[in-house]
């Protein structure tokens, strides 16, 4: 005989069993008796009531429709009777009336177009009328100007001669065309053009010109100081006879050495801006000034004039401001 164990206890039981003759349990799964869902008694009266009451409201509703109609319908006239009559009688007259109606509108479209075109006619005739009387008169009155400059141009305007005093004197007195053009006040550069010549007739530079980028007399770029960049901005006057820099880091981890790279970037900027080159002993004078930790310098040489400020024990970490000027 087959036998099986028991899920619960483990007692050894026939297999045909669904129960455990041990623990009463049952070994063949749990039993599950599903219910039918059965519609309760007061969801069904709702139900009802609600369809009976739509039910009726339809009902009163077309009752009120069909009762309204029957109010509105026309009831037949004596007049129309007599006019049914007319037209069953007469029919041929009905024909010629209503061929006389449809002729109707046509005549009043063509009367309307014919009026129109009238009116047409006429607005451009007064229009070329309008335009003939303007160009007459606009060539008598270029006439009378050209009559006019014609005797302007015959008679000669005399000079007025001042009182007590000679027309020699007046001719010296008159300003030369030389003198003139030493008077007026020379044209302000072109910052960007010049700027962008004098860069390209360098050479070897720090600058990257692809990162030149000019508005006015100010531009900005990024030079190369080693592997590490920094951004510079360059603010110059109108007549490009001084000029700021300032030089900052390009990220915060910018790490360079100032007493080398410092003194070319002054350098060239000065003579971008002011066409002036350094000489070797500014440039060492300026190296100096970062190696020895220093804040602020003044340097100058012949007519240039220099100012550099930063902050103290700066190894490439912290911006520089350089201010340089030419004096006449």
């Amino acid at each position: 005989m087959e036998t099986k164990k028991c899920p619960k206890c483990g007692a050894e039981i026939p297999v045909e069993m669904s129960f455990c003759l041990h623990c009463m349990e049952r070994t063949d799964g749990v039993l599950e008796i599903k219910r039918k869902a059965v519609l309760s008694r007061k969801f069904v009266i709702v139900a009802a009531a609600a369809f009976a009451l739509l039910l009726t409201a339809v009902i009163v509703l077309i009752i009120l429709l069909k009762g309204s109609g029957a109010n509105n319908k026309p009831e037949p006239s004596d007049t129309t009777e007599a006019s049914a009559e007319t037209t069953t009688e007469t029919p041929t007259e009905s024909i010629q009336t209503e061929t006389t109606a449809q002729n109707v509108p046509d005549t009043q479209a063509q009367t309307a177009e014919t009026s129109q075109t009238a009116e047409n006619s006429t607005f451009t005739t007064s229009r070329k009328a309008a335009d003939d009387s303007k160009n007459n008169d606009s060539e008598e009155t270029e006439s009378a100007i050209d009559t006019e400059l014609s005797e302007d141009e015959e008679q000669p305007v005399a000079p007025q001669e001042q009182p007590g005093v000679d027309a020699e004197e007046v001719q010296e007195n008159k300003p030369q065309p030389h003198e003139e053009a030493q008077n007026s006040e020379p044209a302000a550069a072109d910052f960007e053009e010049v700027f962008t010549q004098r860069m390209n007739s360098w050479g070897a530079s720090h600058v990257l010109a692809d990162t030149l980028s000019f508005d006015g007399n100010s531009c900005t770029v990024t030079s190369n100081v080693g592997t590490d960049k920094v951004n510079c901005t360059v603010t110059a006057n109108a007549d490009m006879t001084e000029y700021t820099l300032t030089i900052e880091p390009a990220t915060d981890y910018t790490r360079y050495s100032t007493s080398v790279y410092i003194p070319d970037i002054v350098n060239e900027m000065t003579a971008f801006v002011l066409d002036y080159r350094m000489s070797s002993s500014t440039r060492t004078d300026i190296a100096n000034l970062f190696a020895d930790f220093g804040a602020e310098g003044h340097f100058s040489e012949n007519t240039l004039s220099c100012d550099i400020t930063t902050q103290a024990h700066n190894s490439g970490a912290y911006p520089i401001t350089v201010n340089c000027s030419i004096t006449e």
